[in-house]
Formats: structure tokens, sequence, C-alpha cells
């Protein structure tokens, strides 16, 4: 069995801010010739497959240090044709297109206290101290996608799910110097338990 894939990326935005408002949109396409052949055999498995997804996220502050991040998007893949079926389609059903609905909400507080510290010691060079505690929680819902991977011979959907993820983001922060005199915010350490 050896497998041929052609694929390549024709667009992503990654995330652009809409105009002056808090919504962003994430955008890409995506473009594939997929091939297998099993040795010694004429049976093969190959198919073209477009992806196209869109998301919307909309970022607004509570009081400051209260974040929270609502989303919501699609995917929509199309395929050239479905898995060989039986005698009835030997060659597969042609023009498949699969959808999927993906939301979630993205939600954080910051935390933080100020140390007045002034050192250099090992050479860090302290001025003042800043711990920052960033307690996250990240829910995602993926809806089942309109045809299933196992009927496609190259599926790319995402595995429906409904999950939270919790997290703890700790960072030691100081400030130093640049040439020009000004001081400048700078992470010594950050740890991340999720």
């Amino acid at each position: 069995l050896f497998k041929i894939e052609c694929a390549g990326t024709l667009l992503n935005s990654g995330g652009k801010q809409i105009g002056e408002s808090n919504f962003y949109s994430d955008a890409g396409l995506t473009l594939a010739n997929l091939q297998t052949q099993t040795a010694h055999s004429e049976e093969d498995a190959d198919v073209v497959r477009v992806g196209w997804n869109q998301d919307l996220t909309y970022a607004m502050n509570w009081f400051r240090p209260v974040q929270l991040s609502p989303r919501a998007g699609i995917r929509e893949t199309y395929y050239t044709k479905d898995k060989q079926g039986g005698p009835e389609r030997p060659q597969g059903r042609r023009e498949v297109i699969s959808g999927q609905f993906v939301s979630g909400l993205d939600a954080s507080l910051k935390l933080f206290r100020l140390f007045p510290v002034v050192t250099n010691v090992l050479g860090l060079n302290i001025n003042q101290l800043r711990h920052v505690v960033t307690p996250t929680i990240d829910y995602d819902y993926v809806r089942r996608p309109t045809v299933l991977n196992s009927l496609l011979s190259f599926g790319s959907a995402a595995v429906a799910k409904n999950s939270m993820l919790i997290g703890v983001e700790n960072k030691l922060q100081t400030k130093r110097g640049d040439a020009g005199g000004a001081m400048k915010g700078v992470d010594i350490a950050r740890f991340l338990l999720s």
C-alpha cells in the first residue's frame, strides 16, 4: 500500500480584525489531490479535496481583567467522490460536500501582584517583579459532519466533541531598560498547566 498526496493551503487569513469592531474573522482554503494504491492489485482510491473554513470571534473585556471570546464557524469540504461502493456504484458517488458547525468560548481572568524587588542576582536584572496568574477555560463544541469520514476515502472532518479544557498560566515579569533608556516589560519565567 502506498499513498500519494499533493496538498497546499491556498488562503489563511489568520484572525483579522473586522474594521474597528471587536469581531475577528479567520478563513482558510485548502486543496489536496490524494491517491492510494494497493500493491499487486487494481484497487486504488483517489479524490480531489477542497476545504473551506470560516470562523467569527467576538473579543470582549469585562471589568478589564475578565476576557470572554465567543466563537462560531463552519467547515465545508468538497470531495470529487466518496469511497468506491459495491457493484451498484464501483466508481463511488460523485461530488460530495461535507459540512460541520463549530463553536466555543474562551474565558480568562488576569490576576497580578507587584513586588518592589530590585536585584541583579544570577544576572537577571530585575527591576520590580510582577507575578501574573491567568486561569483559563476553553469550551469547544464540534458537530458531527454531514458526511461521515467512514464514507470517504480521505475524510478530513474533525471528530464531534463537546469538551471543556481548564488551565492556569503563571508568569514572572520584570522591567528592563532598552537602548533609549525606556523601561519595557519582559517575561522571566512562564509555566502552563492544563
